[in-house]
């Protein structure tokens, strides 16, 4: 296989796309979906049935991409996500998602990111949540 072959491979298996994801779910797969958008953000539009975890909380500080292992893991749990669940992470663009997504990735669980995140499902005509008004 050659090196472009391998790249495209590896894509797929951790990548995601909307048509792909909707069809999961209407399958009625088990898959938790983490949105790593601001918290203000999230309340406004999300994909239905999605947790916020904000990516800030994901960073690490002096120097390390991540935050400790046992943090990542706490944040998590919090929002209901075990080791066994398959996690689907977005953000607006895919930016801050692929910080969800290498926490997760490293710490051996089944993750995809969906890197055409929130603004790709939205365009997509596919439901959204919002918080309610009344």
């Amino acid at each position: 296989m050659s090196a472009q072959e391998r790249f495209y491979q590896a894509k797929l298996e951790y990548e995601i796309d909307p048509a792909d994801l909707r069809a999961a779910l209407d399958r009625g797969e088990h898959i938790l979906i983490v949105d790593t958008r601001p918290a203000a953000v999230f309340p406004q539009n999300h994909i239905p049935g999605a947790v916020n975890i904000v990516w800030q909380e994901l960073a690490g500080k002096d120097g390390n991409p991540l935050a400790p292992p046992a943090q990542i893991e706490q944040l998590f749990a919090a929002q209901g996500v075990g080791p066994q669940d398959r996690v689907v992470a977005y953000c607006k663009t895919g930016l801050r998602a692929a910080l969800g997504f290498l926490a997760l990735a490293q710490m051996g669980r089944d993750v995809a990111l969906y890197d055409g995140s929130y603004a790709e499902w939205a365009q997509s005509g596919l439901p959204v949540e919002r918080a309610s008004t009344e």
